[in-house]
This record gives structure tokens, C-alpha cells and sequence, in this order.
């Protein structure tokens, strides 16, 4: 799904210079009762999506010379516990968020 977007994307718009993520599926469940069919939605679309985008857009922009940016907007939750909230999953792919922004500083 993320390389059909991507690829119509740029067969629309010829060149991108900016990508921003910022994919928000949260959950609510305690960690030792929470569902894994719903771990694993939450971490595809956070996480997997997050990376196959960067990954797209960071490919395109070095291949075509483009100095670009990636944004990746991440919930404070990444840093932070929030309780009551109980959304192990969440805070988990948030920190996941948080430290992929710093791997993709060294592309340019």
C-alpha cells in the first residue's frame, strides 16, 4: 500500500521535496491483556508506515539530488509515560517514532 501512494504521488507531482509523517493509531489496554492482532495494527501503521515512507522519500530525494526534508511528528508519549492511560503499544511506537527521526539526519 505504501509504494502504490508512493509512486502516485510522485507520478502526480514529479518531485517531492518535503515529507511529514505523523501516524496516530492509538489503543487502550493493559500491557499484559493486550491483544496481539492489535500490537501488530498499531506497530504497521506507527512504525512500518513511518519507515516505508521515510525509506520512499529519502530514496526519491537522493536520487534525484533533491535537498529535502523528513519530518516525523511523534506524540510526547515517546518520551513520557501518561497515566492513568493505559497504551503500552502506543508509548512503545511513539519511541520508535522519536529515535527513527534521528537515523535519517545522516542522508543529506
Amino acid at each position: 500500500m505504501v509504494t502504490k501512494t508512493w509512486d502516485d504521488i510522485v507520478k502526480h507531482f514529479k518531485r517531492v521535496d518535503v515529507l511529514v509523517t505523523n501516524a496516530g493509531v492509538a489503543g487502550g489496554a493493559a500491557a499484559e491483556e493486550y491483544d496481539f492482532k492489535d500490537w501488530q495494527k498499531i506497530l504497521d501503521v506507527n512504525v512500518n508506515g513511518t519507515f516505508l515512507f521515510a525509506r520512499a522519500a529519502g530514496k526519491h530525494m537522493i536520487e534525484q539530488k533533491i535537498p529535502g526534508s523528513i519530518i516525523m511528528i511523534g506524540s510526547m508519549s515517546g518520551s513520557i509515560v501518561n497515566k492513568p492511560q493505559k497504551q503500552s503499544a502506543y508509548n512503545a511506537v511513539c519511541c520508535s517514532t522519536l529515535w527513527q527521526s534521528h537515523n535519517w539526519t545522516d542522508i543529506a
